[in-house]
This record gives C-alpha cells, sequence and structure tokens, in this order.
C-alpha cells in the first residue's frame, strides 16, 4: 500500500493540485460529470474537456460522444465552428458536420471565451 508518506512534500502538492482538475487516466473528471448533469434544450453529441480554439475549430478531450465515434478521454479535432451559444450554464458549439459539444473547462477561468457572435468563414 502505497502512503502519503511515500511521497517527498513537493511531489504531494502537484498531486493534490492535480488531483483536482484531473482524474487517474481512464476516469470520468468532475467537470464532465457536472456538466453531463446540467439541463440543455438542444441535442447534445458530446462534452469536450479542456477545449483549445485552434483556427476555426476546437481540440479537447471528448466524453460521451452520442455517435460513438470517439473513446472517452481521446483527444479529438472538431470540424469547423459555426456558432457558440449558451445552454445550461455551459458553452455548446455546432459545427459544419451538425454536431454539438458542451465545452467543458478546467476551470471557471478559463471560459468564457467571447462565443456570442456567430464564426464567419
Amino acid at each position: 500500500m502505497i502512503t502519503t508518506s511515500s511521497y517527498p512534500q513537493s511531489t504531494l502538492m502537484i498531486l493534490t493540485q492535480g488531483t483536482k482538475l484531473m482524474r487517474e487516466r481512464g476516469r470520468l473528471p468532475i467537470q464532465v460529470a457536472d456538466a453531463k448533469r446540467a439541463h440543455f434544450n438542444i441535442g447534445i453529441t458530446a462534452f469536450l474537456f479542456c477545449p483549445e480554439v485552434e483556427g476555426f475549430m476546437l481540440t479537447g478531450i471528448v466524453y460521451f460522444d452520442q455517435k460513438n465515434r470517439f473513446k472517452d478521454g481521446r483527444r479529438i479535432r472538431t470540424s469547423m465552428i459555426v456558432k457558440f451559444v449558451d445552454q445550461g450554464g455551459y458553452s455548446v458549439v455546432l459545427t459544419s458536420t451538425g454536431s454539438t459539444y458542451v465545452l467543458v473547462p478546467q476551470s471557471p477561468e478559463e471560459l468564457p471565451l467571447d462565443f456570442s457572435q456567430p464564426i464567419e468563414h
């Protein structure tokens, strides 16, 4: 059995801070679990954890893909962004292929980005 006394103090601080934001590999981040419980007025394709803007697309770690394209925890790049909307206290992105992703940040400070205007291509 591993105890906290098995680690140096600096490692314990890193482990403690990291545990809050990211769970062990293969486990659902608490932020995604919270987002999954929210109510959305539109159909949601998947939840995108740690979203980052990349050109006219987003990258992030996907969970609960309703189209069964991606395994939970896989990093993906979305199709081209068409629109951002606010739903259930979260930002939701609509893509050119008709997918809708709930954007789930690691921390509240990471969002909102300015999603109020449609993106023109």
